[in-house]
């Protein structure tokens, strides 16, 4: 079976991970190549390539009462006729992976009752020359697949000062070595800890990464990868040294009219390449974009962004409505490709320009 080797790691690291996840990772485990940790179903298509490739990673299973509880799942692709990539991204694909539960009980490991493991790795190589038979399907574990290079290991991400803090968790300055041996500045993004963490807040997260993995433009903050082995999660960003345009905003009450009109041509460049991504950035505001010690903004902020050039607004849930426009809203549709586009690129001129809200408030209106 190829890929079996441990992965390098510190054993403080490791410590610290098989102590935060007892209950479901053995340690051995934890520094296999092919463990992603609480990487979400949604991304595994993405790692996947032929039949019998498989990864192992840690989720949330409903139980019988009703309950949540985090279990060690192996994911693997059922592909024995080649059609994987005919088929189209998204939900096609997850149809041909298969997820099965790793047990861990009495002090043995097993898929099935009647084969069981003192040890995980006898576990592994038995079960990739034999097949385990889950709902009709004989499976077979062919390869265990590494990480993708946007899949970061926390040893090579440091947090220090704090940036933010919000529902989400908090954002911390910090430092990510690259595969180079480089160090570069970074913006750490961080869920809050295990005791709060849920399946559903770790899919939000991954979809904002989702949609920031490929995006490359200087008006757009850039996205190193996400750390997913053990807890906090990370959200590993561009490090932007200017802080948020509204702060810049408010603290300087005199920016000329260039700057201000060159701070709008940058948002609307950024915004112009989101739409060409087919991606609606939906929270647009000074608030969400970063503005650099040498003055170029770069869009940000990726929470409630979606794929697509047209989304329908079914609930106004985290958005701002100062900035969602009255036709928007009237008829509950957000559009990339049409007059909208223009009308929200308007909104943030005004915003940045004038300095001001771009609908004023009644006294008393949230």
């Amino acid at each position: 079976m190829d890929n079996v080797a441990p992965r390098p790691r510190s054993n403080a690291s490791t410590a610290v991970q098989a102590r935060r996840s007892a209950e479901v990772v053995d340690p051995w485990l934890v520094q296999a190549d092919f463990y992603h940790g609480y990487l979400p179903r949604e991304d595994i298509v993405y790692l996947l390539k032929r039949h019998g490739d498989f990864i192992v990673r840690t989720s949330e299973v409903e139980t019988d009462m009703e309950a949540r509880k985090k279990e060690t799942v192996v994911s693997v692709l059922m592909d024995p006729e080649g059609k994987f990539d005919e088929m189209p991204s998204g939900e096609g694909r997850q149809c041909m992976v298969r997820n099965v539960i790793l047990f861990h009980k009495n002090l043995r490991f097993y898929f099935e009752h009647t084969v069981t493991f003192e040890f995980l790795r006898d576990l592994f190589h038995y079960y990739s020359s034999h097949a385990v038979r889950i709902n009709n399907a004989d499976i077979v574990l062919k390869r265990g697949v590494g990480l993708a290079k946007w899949e970061l290991q926390h040893k090579h991400v440091t947090t220090g000062k704090l940036l933010g803090q919000g529902a989400f968790g908090e954002v911390r300055k910090g430092t990510l070595l690259r595969s180079s041996g480089r160090s570069v500045p970074v913006a750490v993004k961080t869920l809050r800890l295990e005791q709060e963490i849920s399946k559903a807040k770790i899919k939000e997260m991954m979809q904002e990464a989702r949609l920031m993995r490929e995006l490359k433009h200087p008006n757009v903050v850039r996205m190193y990868g996400v750390a997913l082995l053990e807890l906090p999660l990370y959200i590993v960003l561009e490090y932007v040294a200017g802080g948020a345009l509204d702060s810049y905003l408010r603290k300087n009450k005199n920016v000329d009219r260039d700057e201000r009109l060159l701070m709008t041509m940058e948002a609307a460049w950024g915004m112009e390449y989101l739409h060409k991504c087919n991606i609606l950035h939906r929270d647009i505001a000074a608030r969400n974009c970063l503005y650099d010690t040498d003055k170029v903004v770069k869009i940000s902020d990726f929470g409630l962004s979606r794929q697509g050039v047209v989304d329908w607004l079914e609930k106004y849930t985290g958005l701002a409505l100062d900035f969602v426009e009255q036709k928007s809203m009237a008829q509950g549709v957000s559009q990339a490709k049409s007059r909208k586009s223009c009308t929200t690129r308007s909104r943030t001129y005004s915003a940045e320009v004038s300095q001001a809200l771009p609908k004023p408030r009644r006294r008393g209106q949230k």
